[in-house]
């Protein structure tokens, strides 16, 4: 569920069409045409209905609009606004009475307006964001555990009601599955579709009701640019309800795999399944696509979210960070998947550090949506590819390669004290791929694992035997006393700092890759 930045008023947002919209375009068109101009000719020239060696008339210019907005034609303009009209009238029924109807949604957005649409039945939001964050393959408390102090660390908040809201959305999802029918309510970026797959491989281990259903879309007629349910208008949202499909088999199967893939311990069941066409449900797959676009660009170190944010400020800065939640939304993202909360959790390390990216003119007393930023110049060298970075929020719990990197890349380095006897700053060249590693800390160790991945063994303390990291590079640790370490948000301001305390913190090669930590065994 992606946050719709306000203005969403018009039928080319919301979606609710009527005939008489693009009438008034259509003649404008016509008489504009008919007058000589040359640019109204030719998009009438591109779909026009009658010969050439007419004159072309309403029905051309009709034609043409509608082809423009995205319908087949003034045909399936019609048809599809008779469908909405139908909807608005069936808006006074109960749509849903005919069995116990639980509707689950990834967010309170549908919330007042699936009533608007005669559903009346239960509503249930199910809103953990698992496009950022921790996944690992846990049982059920442990995993809630483990997403309750991610979130509490990342938007603050009471930890106490954190944890409950949390326990209230999971244990809702037991109790929908009593009901008869299900409704899955879910749109195609990855906030909804991680938080889908989960539901689907909950669903293979528990009990179904009676009905499962689904309604998914990437894409309403009409609509210019569709970022989520939430946008549309009460008679569209009928519109889909009539398109619902149960969910079989091997939708199931499907959601299995993906969930299976987003928490193994490396990206690559999740590239591998991205790549597949994922029939059973094609949203799904380029949803997970995106969401690998947010590893570590190779020449930059940012993923695709922060880069465009990014680029944004560079190119229209000063800009407020509101301006470029709203531009990032409307105009660049390619599958819009953040909320407003998130997109300021993913600009903080950006605007923080020692060599910031963007820098703003207002303090913490300045509402974030309202705070002027400019770009600085590490941030143009970053975008430039001159340097790199290493975002503060940056993702501790996947392995993870350089976005442009072959998913298969491997990095042998042979032998255990590879870099212990050389000064700080040291590089040494990998024996099989040529790429060239950083010595940062005096107490490094690197050892061969096969998988993509490295095991760099830390001393003193003895009884911290390893760590497995995706990356080759990494300040000592020997001096932090180091103890809960499965807090994600420990971990990263620990990293952080020592890459901070590094006089060579900046010269990170393209090697390096998102910092990911299973567990330091004792």
């Amino acid at each position: 569920m992606t946050s719709m930045p306000a203005g969403s008023s018009t039928p080319k947002q919301h979606g609710r069409f009527r005939l008489d919209d693009p009438r008034e375009d259509a003649e404008r068109l016509l008489d504009a045409a008919l007058s000589g101009d040359r640019r109204c000719l030719a998009r009438i020239a591109v779909h026009r209905l009658t010969p050439v060696s007419e004159k072309p008339g309403l029905r051309d210019a009709l034609h043409t609009v509608s082809r423009e907005m995205g319908f087949q034609g003034w045909d399936h303009f019609q048809r599809h606004v008779a469908a909405l009209d139908t909807a608005a009238e069936r808006a006074s029924e109960t749509l849903d009475d005919d069995l116990d109807t639980v509707h689950i949604r990834c967010g309170s957005d549908l919330h007042d307006t699936l009533p608007a649409t005669g559903l009346h039945g239960h509503f249930h939001t199910f809103s953990d964001p698992f496009c950022i964050g921790p996944l690992h393959s846990l049982e059920r408390q442990a995993f809630m555990d483990e997403r309750t102090r991610f979130l509490c660390d990342a938007f603050g908040g009471d930890e106490n009601e954190t944890r409950r809201r949390q326990q209230h959305e999971y244990d809702g999802l037991d109790q929908a599955m009593d009901s008869e029918r299900v409704v899955l309510w879910f749109e195609h970026d990855s906030y909804d579709q991680l938080i889908l797959a989960y539901i689907l491989n909950h669903l293979a281990h528990q009990r179904r009701p009676t009905r499962l259903e689904l309604v998914a879309t990437d894409g309403i007629p009409g609509v210019q640019r569709f970022i989520g349910l939430g946008q549309l208008a009460p008679e569209v949202l009928g519109w889909l309800w009539q398109q619902r499909r149960p969910v079989d088999d091997a939708l199931i199967t499907l959601g299995r795999r993906a969930w299976r893939a987003v928490t193994a311990d490396t990206p690559q069941r999740l590239n591998d399944l991205s790549r597949s066409l994922t029939p059973e449900l094609p949203m799904l797959g380029r949803a997970l696509r995106r969401h690998l676009l947010e590893l570590p660009d190779e020449d930059t170190g940012l993923g695709l979210s922060e880069q465009l944010a990014v680029q944004l400020v560079a190119e229209r800065g000063p800009i407020t960070v509101g301006e470029v939640f709203r531009d990032l939304m409307r105009e660049r993202e390619p599958l819009p998947y953040l909320g407003d909360t998130m997109f300021w959790w993913m600009m903080q390390p950006l605007m923080g550090g020692e060599r910031p990216l963007l820098a703003s003119d207002h303090g913490e007393d300045t509402p974030w949506q309202d705070r002027s930023l400019h770009i600085t110049s590490h941030g143009h060298a970053v975008l430039s590819g001159h340097s790199w970075v290493i975002v503060e929020h940056v993702n501790l719990h996947r392995a993870s390669w350089p976005r442009n990197q072959p998913a298969n890349a491997m990095h042998t380095l042979i032998g255990d004290d590879l870099l212990l006897d050389e000064p700080v700053g040291a590089r040494r060249k990998c024996e099989e791929c040529g790429e060239h590693l950083l010595h940062v800390g005096s107490s490094v160790q690197l050892l061969a694992l096969q998988e993509p991945t490295l095991v760099l063994g830390v001393q003193p303390p003895p009884s911290l035997r390893s760590v497995r990291l995706s990356v080759a590079i990494l300040s000592s640790l020997t001096e932090k006393p180091l103890h809960d370490l499965e807090c994600s948000g420990a971990v990263r301001r620990t990293l952080c700092e020592l890459l901070r305390q590094s006089a060579h913190a900046s010269i990170v090669v393209p090697l390096l890759a998102r910092i990911r930590i299973d567990r330091w065994r004792p």
